[in-house]
């Protein structure tokens, strides 16, 4: 009995020092996860403190701006009185030759007269409303030729609110879209002029000489819009940028450190 007795001693013994070194492993196991995990954690919290206080982002103002060489411009006029039926809009595309417009004499005895682009370039303006009628002399539409000089001017609207970000000399990004007859292109611009006080759609008129243009450039909201004129080297020397196309100008006013979009001035 005694010496049965001394055996299951001995089993529960056995059994309860493999228990005890089971649990040791265990808690070894953990223990070293924990610590992993921590400094896991640690690194990332030291990483993000580092990037909030050393990373920088650019503060930015975009604003809608219209490439304006007020010289490339041609008015054409309608020949005879008549009625006009368009062909074209407002930034088509066109080679010189290409009918833009057909009058439709009011004397029925006379043929209809075919208006066409004068040179190759876009249809910056069109000064009639489809239908209506017109007299000779009237004119009808004005062409924009592409041209090669080196630089060219871009006008932009910037509201009230914005326009203390933009300063004579200051460096801005011109970006114009991907169109059928060029790629996306960035250009680098210099800001030559600033409005001192709001500017009105006549006097945008005034500057780049074209009403459905101007109208674009401004929009219809009724938000005070500063006059910016801008230089731009141009990146294409065969002039692919045209006159009267509408481009993007990004300026960069300032870099900021993370840290400082959620406690101004903490850097």
């Amino acid at each position: 009995m005694t010496e049965a007795t001394s055996t299951g001693d001995a089993t529960a013994g056995l059994h309860n020092d493999s228990s005890a070194e089971t649990l040791d492993q265990v808690v070894t196991t953990t223990s070293a996860r924990l610590w992993i995990a921590l400094v896991a954690a640690m690194v990332l919290i030291v990483a993000g403190v580092l990037w909030a206080f050393l990373a920088v982002i650019p503060v930015q103002t975009t604003v809608t701006g219209l490439v304006n060489q007020p010289g490339m411009r041609i008015v054409v006029p309608s020949p005879v009185d008549g009625g006009v039926k368009l062909l074209a809009t407002v930034q088509s595309p066109v080679t010189e030759g290409d009918p833009v417009a057909v009058i439709t004499p009011y004397d029925l005895s006379r043929q209809p007269v075919t208006l066409v682009s004068p040179e190759t370039g876009i249809i910056s303006d069109i000064l009639v409303q489809p239908g209506s009628g017109v007299a000779m002399g009237q004119s009808i539409f004005v062409t924009s030729a592409a041209d090669n000089e080196p630089q060219v001017r871009v006008l932009a609207q910037v509201p009230g609110s914005d326009v203390e970000t933009f300063s004579v000399g200051v460096s801005v990004d011109v970006r114009a879209a991907a169109t059928a007859a060029s790629p996306a292109q960035s250009m680098t611009g210099t800001i030559i002029s600033v409005s001192d006080v709001p500017v009105l759609l006549s006097d945008v008129e005034a500057v780049n000489g074209s009403t459905s243009l101007s109208e674009s450039l401004m929009g219809a909201g009724s938000v005070p819009l500063y006059l910016v004129v801008i230089e731009v080297e141009r990146n294409d020397p065969t002039g692919s940028i045209r006159n009267g196309e509408i481009v993007t100008v990004v300026n960069t006013f300032n870099y900021v450190h993370p840290i400082d979009l959620i406690k101004p001035g903490a850097s």
